[in-house]
């Protein structure tokens, strides 16, 4: 290892490690005066921006260590880094403000803009810079400096800002982060249109619910036919549906809200219209069975096993 590797090594260590004071810093601010002090802000763009040109130098240093770059490495990691930067401009423009972005002025939850997208663009933005330069240089070091940057990341917004921005914004921050992932939606009509319907809806009087697909029947060849929109669009993608829903967004948050609200007022019955995979009516609730299904006793997206756990 050359010296000049060694030393912007040491410095992304360094800078990993003084993440921790600068934690401690921010969420005492937070906690002390709701915003952070001019200090505080000094240190996270000394920790932010110092990182990420440690990691673009020692991308360049230790470039080929982790497999030797070539035309399309060069080309996905250019179009991964410059849309990381995207995102970033589009964050900063939906802010509005460089108090805001450094935590100096705390008056407003953001939601337009790339925000409906994602509740962290910065973050998002930078991230795919780190592994924009790393996929670049083919380098092993930016690599794990790229993944260090993720962990401290994911760290703070945990333990630091989303506490933060629930004491300042209350139940407005609940119903955001019930719309829009903490990363991004991959399907964001689907979240955050479905799920605000949901949350927005009026106190229902109701008991046991009733789940069904949404179909459509015609005729063919002097039979009934139902037709449906499988979910993930394939019924060969249905199984993994559950899974895939539950990565890309909070749907364990509103599910289980939903049904909150929802369950004291049951004296009938609700009608889950589209019910997917049946995760939302098969939910236990206060009422007792909670999963009847609809015509002919067949909803096709759920799967046989859930069918017998819910109704029996």
């Amino acid at each position: 290892m050359s010296s000049e590797l060694a030393i912007v090594t040491g410095y992304v260590i360094l800078n990993a490690v003084l993440a921790v004071p600068f934690m401690l810093a921010a969420r005492a601010d937070f906690q002390r005066r709701g915003k952070w002090s001019l200090s505080t802000a000094v240190f996270s763009g000394l920790i932010m921006h110092g990182h990420f040109l440690a990691t673009v130098v020692l991308a360049w240093l230790d470039r080929g260590s982790l497999f030797e770059p070539n035309v399309i490495s060069l080309a996905v990691g250019s179009a991964v880094f410059l849309g990381g930067a995207y995102v970033i401009v589009l964050g900063r423009l939906a802010y509005g403000s460089q108090e805001r972005v450094y935590g100096l002025l705390e008056d407003t939850l953001i939601q337009h803009g790339i925000y409906e997208r994602t509740r962290n663009p910065q973050y998002v933005g930078y991230a795919a810079m780190f592994f924009g330069s790393t996929i670049v240089a083919g380098s092993g070091l930016a690599a794990l400096a790229a993944f260090s940057f993720v962990v401290v990341i994911h760290l703070f917004i945990t333990w630091v800002e989303e506490p933060h921005m629930r004491r300042r914004f209350g139940e407005a921050f609940d119903e955001y982060s019930a719309r829009v992932g903490r990363y991004g939606n991959l399907f964001p009509g689907l979240s955050r249109h479905g799920r605000s319907k949901l949350l927005g809806a009026p106190k229902c009087h109701s008991t046991p619910v009733v789940s069904t697909m949404h179909t459509t029947t015609k005729k063919t060849h002097g039979s009934d036919h139902q037709d449906f929109t499988p979910a993930l669009g394939s019924s060969k993608l249905t199984p993994i549906y559950d899974s895939v829903i539950a990565l890309l967004t909070r749907e364990r948050v509103w599910r289980s809200r939903v049904v909150s609200a929802v369950s004291p007022h049951l004296v009938g019955r609700v009608l889950d219209v589209g019910c997917g995979t049946g995760s939302l009516a098969g939910l236990p609730h206060p009422s007792g069975p909670s999963l009847k299904l609809g015509p002919g006793g067949l909803c096709a997206a759920i799967m046989p096993a859930r069918i017998e756990r819910m109704t029996s």
